[in-house]
Protein backbone atom coordinates (compact mmCIF):
# COMPACT_ATOMS: atom_id res chain seq x y z
CA UNK A 1 0.00 0.00 0.00
CA UNK A 2 2.50 2.82 0.87
CA UNK A 3 4.45 1.78 -2.43
CA UNK A 4 1.64 2.42 -4.10
CA UNK A 5 0.95 5.88 -2.53
CA UNK A 6 4.16 6.99 -2.85
CA UNK A 7 4.39 5.70 -6.44
CA UNK A 8 1.49 8.51 -6.72
CA UNK A 9 2.72 11.03 -4.89
CA UNK A 10 5.51 10.92 -6.91
CA UNK A 11 3.53 11.28 -9.76
CA UNK A 12 3.18 15.00 -9.37
CA UNK A 13 5.47 17.30 -10.54
CA UNK A 14 5.56 19.42 -7.36
CA UNK A 15 4.56 18.15 -3.48
CA UNK A 16 4.23 20.92 -1.17
CA UNK A 17 4.22 20.33 2.83
CA UNK A 18 3.70 22.47 6.04
CA UNK A 19 7.49 22.23 7.24
CA UNK A 20 11.19 21.51 5.88
CA UNK A 21 11.15 18.47 8.13
CA UNK A 22 7.91 17.35 6.62
CA UNK A 23 9.39 18.00 2.79
CA UNK A 24 12.48 16.07 4.48
CA UNK A 25 11.07 13.24 6.10
CA UNK A 26 8.64 12.76 2.67
CA UNK A 27 12.46 12.15 0.83
CA UNK A 28 13.66 9.93 3.33
CA UNK A 29 10.38 7.69 3.12
CA UNK A 30 10.86 7.73 -0.46
CA UNK A 31 14.48 6.97 -0.14
CA UNK A 32 13.51 3.43 2.44
CA UNK A 33 10.74 2.45 0.28
CA UNK A 34 11.08 3.32 -3.08
CA UNK A 35 14.47 1.69 -4.19
CA UNK A 36 14.40 2.80 -7.53
CA UNK A 37 14.01 6.24 -6.75
CA UNK A 38 17.43 8.90 -6.95
CA UNK A 39 16.59 11.90 -4.52
CA UNK A 40 18.37 15.18 -4.04
CA UNK A 41 18.27 16.61 -0.48
CA UNK A 42 19.73 19.84 -0.93
CA UNK A 43 17.80 20.37 -4.32
CA UNK A 44 14.37 18.68 -2.49
CA UNK A 45 13.97 16.95 -5.77
CA UNK A 46 12.94 12.94 -6.23
CA UNK A 47 13.65 11.39 -9.35
CA UNK A 48 12.01 8.15 -10.46
CA UNK A 49 10.31 6.51 -13.72
CA UNK A 50 12.33 9.25 -15.82
CA UNK A 51 10.21 12.17 -13.87
CA UNK A 52 11.51 14.74 -11.15
CA UNK A 53 9.33 15.27 -8.02
CA UNK A 54 10.09 18.95 -6.47
CA UNK A 55 9.64 18.52 -3.10
CA UNK A 56 8.94 21.83 -0.67
CA UNK A 57 7.41 23.67 2.02
CA UNK A 58 4.64 25.81 2.12
CA UNK A 59 3.80 26.70 5.46
CA UNK A 60 0.09 28.15 5.76
CA UNK A 61 0.10 31.82 6.68
CA UNK A 62 -2.42 34.35 8.55
CA UNK A 63 -3.72 37.48 7.06
CA UNK A 64 -2.28 39.44 9.61
CA UNK A 65 -4.92 42.85 8.29
CA UNK A 66 -7.92 41.01 8.81
CA UNK A 67 -6.34 39.55 11.99
CA UNK A 68 -6.11 42.72 13.19
CA UNK A 69 -9.75 44.20 12.53
CA UNK A 70 -11.30 41.11 13.62
CA UNK A 71 -9.06 41.69 16.88
CA UNK A 72 -10.82 45.62 17.43
CA UNK A 73 -14.03 44.91 16.20
CA UNK A 74 -17.36 44.98 18.51
CA UNK A 75 -17.69 41.45 18.91
CA UNK A 76 -14.53 40.88 19.87
CA UNK A 77 -14.52 43.71 22.75
CA UNK A 78 -17.49 41.96 23.83
CA UNK A 79 -16.00 39.06 24.42
CA UNK A 80 -12.67 41.05 25.70
CA UNK A 81 -14.57 42.29 29.08
CA UNK A 82 -15.77 38.96 29.41
CA UNK A 83 -11.88 37.75 29.51
CA UNK A 84 -11.49 40.46 31.80
CA UNK A 85 -14.60 39.62 34.40
CA UNK A 86 -13.91 35.69 34.34
CA UNK A 87 -9.79 36.61 35.06
CA UNK A 88 -10.11 40.06 37.42
CA UNK A 89 -6.46 40.76 38.25
CA UNK A 90 -5.07 37.17 38.14
CA UNK A 91 -2.94 35.95 35.36
CA UNK A 92 -4.11 34.13 31.97
CA UNK A 93 -2.69 30.97 30.71
CA UNK A 94 -4.65 30.08 28.02
CA UNK A 95 -5.08 27.43 25.32
CA UNK A 96 -7.23 27.02 22.20
CA UNK A 97 -7.59 23.60 20.67
CA UNK A 98 -9.71 20.97 19.11
CA UNK A 99 -10.50 18.20 21.24
CA UNK A 100 -7.95 15.76 20.18
CA UNK A 101 -5.74 13.44 21.85
CA UNK A 102 -2.69 15.09 19.61
CA UNK A 103 -2.89 18.52 21.52
CA UNK A 104 -1.77 17.11 24.54
CA UNK A 105 -4.35 18.96 26.67
CA UNK A 106 -4.38 16.62 29.45
CA UNK A 107 -0.78 16.83 30.01
CA UNK A 108 -1.22 20.75 30.06
CA UNK A 109 -3.47 20.78 32.90
CA UNK A 110 -1.50 17.74 34.71
CA UNK A 111 1.80 20.65 34.41
CA UNK A 112 -0.16 23.70 35.64
CA UNK A 113 -1.44 21.47 38.52
CA UNK A 114 2.08 20.64 39.14
CA UNK A 115 3.21 24.42 39.22
CA UNK A 116 0.35 25.28 41.65
CA UNK A 117 1.83 21.82 43.92
CA UNK A 118 5.44 22.94 43.68
CA UNK A 119 4.64 27.25 43.46
CA UNK A 120 1.80 27.20 46.02
CA UNK A 121 2.53 30.92 45.66
CA UNK A 122 0.62 31.02 42.10
CA UNK A 123 -2.31 29.81 43.61
CA UNK A 124 -4.86 32.39 43.34
CA UNK A 125 -2.57 34.52 41.10
CA UNK A 126 -3.35 32.50 37.77
CA UNK A 127 -6.27 31.22 35.55
CA UNK A 128 -6.19 28.73 33.28
CA UNK A 129 -8.67 29.36 30.76
CA UNK A 130 -8.86 26.44 27.79
CA UNK A 131 -11.09 27.40 25.02
CA UNK A 132 -11.89 23.83 23.10
CA UNK A 133 -13.41 23.19 20.03
CA UNK A 134 -15.13 19.70 19.59
CA UNK A 135 -13.43 17.29 17.03
CA UNK A 136 -15.00 13.93 16.01
CA UNK A 137 -16.95 13.24 19.06
CA UNK A 138 -18.35 10.90 17.66
CA UNK A 139 -15.00 8.63 17.36
CA UNK A 140 -14.95 6.86 20.50
CA UNK A 141 -10.90 7.62 21.46
CA UNK A 142 -11.88 11.70 20.77
CA UNK A 143 -15.23 11.11 23.15
CA UNK A 144 -13.06 9.19 25.78
CA UNK A 145 -10.42 12.20 25.31
CA UNK A 146 -12.88 14.99 26.24
CA UNK A 147 -13.55 12.84 29.46
CA UNK A 148 -10.11 12.94 30.39
CA UNK A 149 -9.64 16.39 30.47
CA UNK A 150 -12.45 17.49 31.91
CA UNK A 151 -11.80 14.67 34.97
CA UNK A 152 -8.14 16.12 34.78
CA UNK A 153 -9.62 19.92 35.07
CA UNK A 154 -12.14 18.97 37.66
CA UNK A 155 -9.22 16.90 39.77
CA UNK A 156 -6.60 19.99 39.70
CA UNK A 157 -10.32 22.34 40.67
CA UNK A 158 -10.83 20.40 43.34
CA UNK A 159 -7.42 20.23 44.67
CA UNK A 160 -6.90 23.76 44.43
CA UNK A 161 -9.65 25.52 43.97
CA UNK A 162 -11.58 28.06 46.57
CA UNK A 163 -14.61 29.72 47.08
CA UNK A 164 -13.33 32.72 44.83
CA UNK A 165 -11.15 31.03 42.58
CA UNK A 166 -11.49 28.15 40.16
CA UNK A 167 -7.87 27.52 38.68
CA UNK A 168 -9.26 25.69 35.40
CA UNK A 169 -11.98 27.32 33.39
CA UNK A 170 -13.48 25.12 30.22
CA UNK A 171 -15.20 26.78 27.49
CA UNK A 172 -16.25 23.92 24.56
CA UNK A 173 -17.87 25.73 21.67
CA UNK A 174 -16.55 26.87 18.49
CA UNK A 175 -16.50 30.89 18.75
CA UNK A 176 -13.48 32.85 16.76
CA UNK A 177 -14.21 36.12 18.45
CA UNK A 178 -13.80 35.13 21.90
CA UNK A 179 -10.91 33.19 20.99
CA UNK A 180 -9.52 36.30 19.68
CA UNK A 181 -10.27 38.30 22.67
CA UNK A 182 -8.68 35.66 24.43
CA UNK A 183 -5.38 36.06 23.01
CA UNK A 184 -5.63 40.04 23.14
CA UNK A 185 -5.31 39.28 27.29
CA UNK A 186 -3.34 36.32 27.78
CA UNK A 187 -0.13 36.28 30.13
CA UNK A 188 1.00 32.75 28.85
CA UNK A 189 0.07 30.84 25.32
CA UNK A 190 0.09 27.33 26.00
CA UNK A 191 0.96 25.12 22.46
CA UNK A 192 2.06 21.58 23.61
CA UNK A 193 1.27 19.55 20.79
CA UNK A 194 2.28 16.12 20.64
CA UNK A 195 2.20 16.65 17.11
CA UNK A 196 0.68 19.27 14.75
CA UNK A 197 1.31 20.28 11.12
CA UNK A 198 1.41 24.07 11.74
CA UNK A 199 -0.82 25.27 14.59
CA UNK A 200 -2.02 28.86 13.60
CA UNK A 201 -3.28 29.68 16.94
CA UNK A 202 0.96 29.97 17.74
CA UNK A 203 1.33 32.53 14.99
CA UNK A 204 -2.53 34.85 15.95
CA UNK A 205 -1.68 34.56 19.57
CA UNK A 206 1.89 37.25 19.83
CA UNK A 207 0.13 39.09 16.41
CA UNK A 208 -2.78 40.17 18.64
CA UNK A 209 -1.88 39.84 22.50
CA UNK A 210 -1.55 43.17 24.31
CA UNK A 211 0.43 42.25 27.43
CA UNK A 212 3.88 41.11 25.85
CA UNK A 213 2.49 37.67 26.91
CA UNK A 214 4.92 34.89 26.34
CA UNK A 215 4.39 31.32 23.93
CA UNK A 216 5.35 28.47 25.17
CA UNK A 217 5.43 26.35 22.04
CA UNK A 218 6.14 22.54 21.41
CA UNK A 219 8.85 21.88 19.43
CA UNK A 220 6.77 19.40 17.39
CA UNK A 221 4.70 22.10 16.40
CA UNK A 222 5.27 23.34 12.36
CA UNK A 223 5.06 26.93 13.25
CA UNK A 224 8.43 26.36 15.43
CA UNK A 225 10.08 26.49 12.40
CA UNK A 226 9.52 29.95 11.44
CA UNK A 227 8.66 31.54 14.60
CA UNK A 228 12.02 30.42 15.97
CA UNK A 229 13.74 31.38 12.81
CA UNK A 230 11.75 34.94 13.06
Amino acid sequence: MRHSILEGLCAADVLGFQTNDDALNFIRTCDTYLPRASTNYKLGRIWYRNHATHVRDFPISIDVETLNQLANSPAVEDYRSEIEDMVEDRKLVLRIDRIEPSKNIVRGFQAFEELLDLYPEYCEQVTFLALLVPSRLDVEEYHDYLDRLMAAAGQVNANFGTQDWEPIRIMVGENYPRAIAALKKYDVLLVNAIADGMNLVAKEGPIVNELDGVLILSERAGARQQLASG
